[in-house]
């Protein structure tokens, strides 16, 4: 039978007051996954309640010079009393306990702060040709691309708004709430998704971010230099907003083609070979070279259903003039087939 975890038995042990037993039981529970979310919660909740003292280095050493001052006469004393063969064991033993507690709290801290996105979030990730669904607390769907990122608050999500971390590319199928509660999409590259309910995917990677609406209304928050800009999209529209935060708005006459991803299909128009390996790379890591000029320019158009780098090169290599070669794991080098 499943022991009878509590919150008060969970404070108890990260206070560090229960028993082996007990310990050895609630590290068991915790490892189920439906246990998981409420071990979080009741966690975050004893952060709050027992904040830990920030680190204040200068306080520190100042509190450090006045004990140090304080006790010089007396430190003065004990090493002029010190013969030559003798050792301060007792003077270095403080020094020694002073800066190992300091050295544990720094410590304990920068560990809070690498493992804050572990415990404030749910992070949901895929890796290289991986395609997964996210059903939301709310009800709304997203859908994750490749080697992307999506973060959602373990609490407070849905209390006073629907907040969303993405790093990479996702589809959104966000609900309309009965409180018309605003649903919003942070990216890396200071571009935000503010919605009610709607359709739409995002591409946030390094190179750039993208935004294309399938239906519904957003509203489209981001900074250009050092401007505040907002953006309202309608039905079609496809904007782009480059490294510099400028946005360019166009209309696309299939807007359900920029999710075709969910279904491992890649729809090009007059796309070049240079730009679709850019692609290749950022949905399977497969590192695309292209040694000639005039094949970096040759253009793409088409429908095509592919798992891999190689079974899509495999299809549009077939019609086209050129080859590929595999180089290693990850590299692909694509030639001239005439020159070869």
């Amino acid at each position: 039978m499943e022991p009878d975890i509590t919150r008060e038995i969970v404070f108890s042990y990260l206070k560090g007051n229960t028993t082996a037993l007990q310990k050895q039981l609630i590290e068991e529970w915790a490892k189920h996954k439906e246990n998981r979310e409420q071990f979080f919660e009741w966690l975050y909740e004893y952060e709050r309640i027992n904040q830990q003292y920030p680190v204040d280095v200068k306080a520190g050493y100042e509190r450090y010079l006045e004990w140090k001052n304080s006790h010089a006469g007396e430190d003065n004393l004990r090493l002029d009393s010190l013969q030559d063969d003798e050792t301060p064991v007792g003077l270095l033993s403080g020094y020694v306990k002073l800066i190992a507690a300091s050295v544990i709290l720094v410590l304990a801290c920068f560990v809070g702060w690498l493992l804050r996105d572990e415990i404030l979030y749910q992070n949901y990730a895929t890796a290289y040709g991986e395609v997964r669904k996210v059903d939301l607390p709310d009800g709304s769907k997203v859908v994750l691309n490749a080697n992307s990122r999506l973060f959602v608050p373990r609490f407070g999500f849905g209390d006073e708004k629907r907040e969303v971390r993405l790093s990479g590319e996702a589809s959104f199928n966000v609900i309309h709430t009965q409180n018309h509660q605003r649903f919003i999409v942070l990216t890396d590259k200071h571009v935000n998704i503010e919605v009610l309910g709607t359709e739409f995917n995002v591409y946030a990677r390094p190179r750039g971010t993208q935004v294309v609406l399938n239906k519904g209304k957003v509203q489209l928050n981001y900074l250009e230099g050092n401007a505040d800009k907002i953006l309202t999209m309608k039905p079609g529209d496809l904007v782009t907003v480059d490294g510099n935060g400028a946005a360019n708005v166009r209309k696309t006459a299939q807007p359900a083609n920029f999710s075709a991803w969910k279904f491992h299909r890649f729809i090009f128009e007059n796309t070049s070979l240079s730009e679709i390996g850019i692609q290749l790379q950022e949905h399977f890591g497969t590192k695309i070279i292209i040694q000639d000029q005039a094949l970096s320019d040759l253009t793409i158009s088409g429908s095509f259903t592919a798992m891999d780098a190689e079974e899509l090169l495999d299809i549009l290599s077939e019609p086209s003039d050129f080859i590929y070669e595999k180089k290693g794991k990850n590299k692909i080098v694509i030639l001239n087939k005439k020159l070869k």
